[in-house]
């Protein structure tokens, strides 16, 4: 009885050495094809000075404008105005009381963005909300360039995973007839 119970700990020993090689091993081939970010939540290891990881944009990375005017008393006065486009709360929502939207999204940095994910809540689930929508962004404040866009979005959330250079991104939608809003835009990012 002792004997299998030192085979079972003896076992236990070089499955774990065993597994610990591998993890070496991974660690290393992770750091070689430059996956640092990856190498660092897996490997446990900081990243040198200079190196920026994506992060989620707050507030103090961005200024929100909107180029349709917002109705003081039923945008505005009702906290639906730019600044809840991206407050952290899916609940609230940015919308001037319009049958279209047109947001500016300026970065306190130029940045590598690599996902943007944008929450439409009802807005994207019923049909006679967006019928077409449009996210652009531009290098130089001036020039802009379609990054995704499409019709009726028929999903409460559109997520998009391109990586892209970028000052800023404009958000566009509109409908025929009904006023329409965002729920929220999230932005991961990098500084460059």
């Amino acid at each position: 009885m002792k004997k299998n119970y030192y085979y079972v700990i003896l076992t236990a020993v070089v499955i774990s050495y065993v597994l610990s090689l591998a993890t070496v091993r991974i660690c290393f081939n992770i750091q070689q094809s430059a996956r640092l970010s990856i190498s660092s939540l897996i490997c446990g290891r900081n990243l040198s000075a200079g190196q920026s990881v994506y992060k989620r944009l707050t507030s103090a990375d961005i200024f929100v404008t909107s180029n349709i005017t917002e109705s003081k008393e039923h945008s505005l006065d009702q906290g639906r105005g730019a600044d809840k486009l991206m407050d952290g709360i899916k609940n609230t929502a940015a919308s001037p009381a319009s049958n279209k939207i047109d947001y500016i999204i300026n970065f306190t940095a130029d940045q590598e963005v690599k996902q943007v994910i944008i929450t439409w809540g009802d807005y994207g689930q019923n049909d006679y909300y967006i019928k077409k929508w449009i996210l652009e962004s531009t290098t130089d404040g001036v020039v802009w360039k379609e990054v995704a866009g499409g019709g009726f979005p028929a999903t409460p959330e559109t997520i998009i995973n391109k990586i892209f250079p970028a000052r800023g991104l404009r958000l566009r939608a509109e409908s025929e007839k009904d006023w329409i809003g965002v729920h929220e835009l999230e932005i991961v990012a990098r500084p460059i």
